[in-house]
């Protein structure tokens, strides 16, 4: 297997899209922002300087503090059990993702022992322009971005 943070497996469909497959046993927790009145829509009647700068100075500590400091001590909070959960799990994802045109995933699960094989099926699908449907490994869904 690769290192981490590299895809295991790299491989170009017949359209010329390059994708990268990746094996691990870790899922973390997901980047979750909150939702948040911005105060743009209550300063609508106000579009002069004054109300640009009024917008910037309550807009941004906003989006910040909604947008980027929750989430991030949420995800740190929550990442030592995903850690934890991820090391006794005996359940692999193989995830298979291509950046360009738009980002596309496609997610499956596989045991321990299958991991390798299902990985390679996927890849070689990939490149003949088809999708695989490796036994023993179950399809999670496509995610485009």
């Amino acid at each position: 297997m690769a290192r981490w943070g590299r895809p295991d497996l790299t491989v170009v469909d017949p359209a010329g899209a390059t994708w990268e497959i990746y094996v691990s046993r870790f899922r973390g927790p997901r980047w979750q922002p909150r939702d948040y009145e911005s105060p743009s829509e209550l300063i609508t009647w106000n579009w002069n300087l004054s109300g640009g700068v009024l917008l910037l100075l309550l807009e941004v500590p906003l989006f910040l503090y909604n947008c980027v400091l929750v989430p991030a001590a949420t995800f740190l909070l929550r990442l030592p059990a995903a850690i934890v959960r991820s090391r006794r799990s005996e359940t692999w994802t193989v995830e298979a993702l291509c950046w360009w045109p738009h980002e596309q995933r496609f997610r499956w699960s596989v045991d321990a022992a299958n991991r390798v094989r299902v990985a390679a099926e996927i890849s070689q699908g990939i490149a003949e322009g088809r999708w695989a449907h490796p036994a023993g490994a179950v399809f999670h869904g496509e995610e485009i971005r």
